[in-house]
């Protein structure tokens, strides 16, 4: 695990507060589960909490961050507040919590929408304002030895630069925790026995999108977009496997992910064929061979 939970003795002190115990997190080794999240580190997941705050999302307080050096290379530290709650895991509450889990969820989504955060400095959170710039960053990701990807991420590229440009004002930019229900740490109120939210975490995979590119029925982000990231992100993977630079993430599930929206992209002839991963791994091998 790369977060730790540590009793402090004698308490952290800042200003006038006393934190007995925080959280420790280690970031940049591990790659994030999400759609559209790749890599995080403690500027990113600073940002989000400070852009979060700014909705009114009780977030915990940061209280230090810094850098370490380690074998796999330099990697940033976050100490942040604990946050004492009654439940912080959705998969161990009854049913009637987790309808709960859900209101809150909805209502802090919608905080998170009442503010337009075009105007703001959202740096270093990914940005998309449009669905070419979600396209234009999974390009980045895919190693160059993947070349059938590269073509169909070029054309879809291709056609989308040719569409017309909205005026910025056609559409505002939100803050998105795509794990928010699931990172609320809640507590019951004693006088009426009703969850409230203590804080939300789990910021690192946060991003800054438009809200034009979410379905206004479904509330989902373009499918198509979604597909390929997880087949980037599987790319990637497959690469980094051969080179000996495998991030910590649940691979297993990565590998499943990658070969079932591949296999949907080829039958929709968004990919000229399918590739199962272990042909990204065996192509990746041999292109490391030839360099």
């Amino acid at each position: 695990d790369s977060t730790w939970l540590l009793e402090l003795d004698p308490p952290l002190v800042q200003g006038d507060q006393h934190f007995p115990r925080a959280v420790v997190s280690i970031l940049g080794s591990q790659m994030v589960d999400y759609p559209f999240s790749f890599w995080t580190n403690t500027e990113l997941v600073t940002k989000a909490t400070e852009l979060a705050k700014t909705a009114g999302i009780p977030v915990p307080e940061i209280l230090a961050k810094g850098e370490i050096q380690s074998k796999i290379g330099r990697l940033g530290f976050l100490v942040q507040q604990y946050v004492q709650s009654e439940t912080s895991s959705a998969n161990a509450e009854p049913a009637d919590d987790i309808d709960s889990r859900k209101s809150l969820s909805a209502q802090l989504n919608q905080k998170l929408n009442n503010i337009d955060f075009a105007s703001m400095d959202t740096a270093p959170l990914p940005r998309f304002d449009t669905e070419l710039d979600i396209f234009q960053y999974l390009q980045t990701f895919v190693p160059s030895e993947f070349t059938m990807l590269h073509t169909s991420l070029d054309k879809i590229v291709g056609a989308l630069s040719k569409e017309p440009k909205k005026p910025a004002s056609a559409h505002k930019l939100h803050l998105k925790h795509p794990g928010l229900a699931d990172n609320i740490l809640m507590s019951k109120k004693p006088e009426n026995h009703q969850w409230s939210v203590d804080a939300v975490v789990g910021w690192d995979s946060a991003s800054i999108r438009g809200s034009s590119l979410f379905d206004p029925t479904t509330k989902n982000m373009p499918v198509l977009a979604v597909m390929f990231s997880q087949v980037a992100k599987g790319a990637y993977l497959a690469h980094c496997y051969v080179h000996d630079c495998l991030p910590i993430c649940n691979l297993e599930k990565h590998v499943e992910l990658y070969n079932e929206h591949a296999q949907k992209l080829a039958s929709l002839r968004a990919l000229p064929s399918f590739q199962t991963w272990a042909s990204l791994v065996e192509a990746a091998r041999v292109s490391s061979e030839q360099d």
